[in-house]
């Protein structure tokens, strides 16, 4: 069986998607056996057929339920896909997840990552003594991301639990948990309004409302937002050309991407507006940042909330994709995952070229920002020929099949090195 170590179950979180739900999904397919695990303090027996994957989940913990594994002879597998290596990538417990990542790697029986600048990083950190093998972030559809929504949001992963045995106890305890929960939400509202009238005292303000009240309000507030924003979008037709830049908005401390990054095009979109009638859409997760850095520039640009469902239909209505990168240690281990997404839907992109691009060296243009987007916009059978062999390469390098015979290979070379150690 194979056992995926998350840090935190999130559907909303690409590297979780990217480098577990899917993997999953595809191995499982295929005859694969699975669960997902979010918490290292789950007490079981690992079995001999098992194969333990922590999929960016490297906490002391982790190195716990690691060691565990080891002592029952059970192969580990790291998945890695982006750089926690430089400075100042810490856990927000304040560990060094790289000084963990190390001490696991010594009892592992593989690493994997999503592309080969971070297999270059590890074997220059590490200088490990098993295979570091890459497996790319494979190509996401919206049966990915349905399928992610509903394993999370209707607690299928506790149903895993409760098929096997070992895990029942543990399974049937976290069924309790979240029945007790979902009873205090049903009846919370309720009890409340009984409570306020006994009392005689007035509704809670905003201020003083409970979280969970606050969040929904929130999640209700943005699902307002984004259907006004898709049927501003079906009906917003201009005769602009749209330069589609989509992902994080940015902020982490280990490095300056995002809408900063975007931001440094600004001269060179300037330049280009004074040519040809340029609009900047994008679409990202921090609206109040995009006003504040972009709405004063010299050329039309607009926001779009980024929705995982309904996203590819705002980059599909582009003309060009932009994909800036700064090229610090940690961009550069960047995978590919953007440029495929725009790619496999019809888009060309520019972009700063970094090592994960450069499978699509013939079907994109790089770094000559001014005069890649005005080519696209200017020469559509280029485009056109860019997109037909960038999709033959996505088919041939990204498709789900090869995803999952990648990952068939990994798996089972684990176990022949357990035979061989044996």
């Amino acid at each position: 069986m194979l056992i995926w170590k998350v840090h935190s179950l999130s559907w909303k979180t690409a590297s979780i998607r990217y480098r577990c739900l899917m993997p999953k999904l595809r191995l499982e397919q295929i005859g694969y056996r699975s669960l997902v695990m979010q918490k290292s303090n789950i007490k079981f027996k690992f079995e001999p057929e098992d194969i333990l994957i922590f999929v960016k989940s490297f906490s002391p913990s982790d190195l716990e339920l690691a060691r565990e594994a080891q002592a029952a002879n059970v192969p580990i597998i790291l998945d890695l896909c982006d750089n926690i290596f430089v400075q100042d990538y810490t856990d927000m417990d304040g560990y060094r997840q790289s000084d963990i990542f190390r001490e696991m790697a010594k009892i592992s029986r593989l690493i994997v990552v999503s592309v080969d600048a971070l297999k270059d990083v590890i074997e220059q950190e590490l200088n490990p003594q098993i295979p570091v093998v890459v497996i790319p972030d494979g190509l996401e559809n919206n049966n990915d991301i349905a399928y992610a929504l509903s394993y999370v949001k209707t607690k299928a992963y506790i149903l895993d639990y409760l098929r096997y045995p070992r895990f029942l106890t543990y399974g049937l305890g976290l069924l309790a948990q979240y029945s007790l929960k979902l009873v205090k939400i049903t009846l919370k509202k309720p009890i409340r309004y009984f409570l306020e009238q006994w009392v005689k005292q007035e509704p809670p303000t905003p201020e003083t409302a409970d979280q969970d009240d606050v969040d929904c309000q929130d999640d209700h507030n943005l699902t307002n937002k984004i259907d006004d924003q898709i049927q501003h979008h079906s009906n917003h037709k201009t005769g602009y050309k749209k330069i589609v830049w989509f992902g994080h908005h940015g902020g982490a401390k280990h490095d300056s991407f995002g809408l900063l990054n975007l931001l440094e095009l600004a001269p060179d979109l300037s330049q280009i507006s004074k040519e040809i009638d340029i609009e900047l859409v994008v679409i990202s997760n921090n609206e109040r940042m995009y006003k504040k850095l972009f709405l004063d520039l010299p050329f039309k640009s607009s926001y779009l909330e980024w929705d995982l469902f309904n996203s590819s239909d705002y980059i599909q209505s582009g003309d060009v994709t932009i994909i800036p990168n700064n090229r610090s240690p940690f961009s550069m281990c960047k995978s590919a995952n953007r440029a495929v997404l725009s790619l496999s839907l019809g888009v060309p992109i520019v972009a700063n070229k970094i090592p994960a691009f450069e499978v699509f060296n013939d079907c994109m243009l790089f770094d000559d920002w001014q005069q890649g987007i005005k080519t696209y916009l200017t020469n559509p059978d280029l485009a056109h020929a860019h997109i037909a062999r960038a999709q033959e390469i996505i088919h041939d390098q990204f498709g789900d099949d090869v995803i999952a015979q990648k990952w068939d290979e990994a798996i089972k070379s684990t176990q022949q090195i357990a035979c061989q150690t044996a």
